[in-house]
């Protein structure tokens, strides 16, 4: 049962516990469509953009809804 869970960490982000929520969404082992989902849910999205398996680019689209300048060229 153990083994089952560890290849479905999208489960846990329907945990009571909202730490193992963000968790969940921030588990790179999340599959990149369930993860873009959770990029749009107020509760998950920090823990979302947390995964390591988030692109440059989405990160750096990430930045620009929220106003952040992007970093000066060379």
């Amino acid at each position: 049962m153990a083994a089952a869970r560890r290849h479905r960490p999208g489960l846990r982000t329907h945990h009571r516990e909202p730490r193992v929520r963000q968790a969940a969404a921030a588990n790179p082992c999340l599959p990149l469509d369930l993860l873009s989902a959770l990029l749009n849910d107020p509760e998950l999205a920090e823990g979302a953009a947390a995964n390591p398996n988030l692109s440059a680019d989405r990160l750096h689209e990430l930045l620009d809804l929220c106003g952040l300048p992007g970093a000066a060229t060379p």
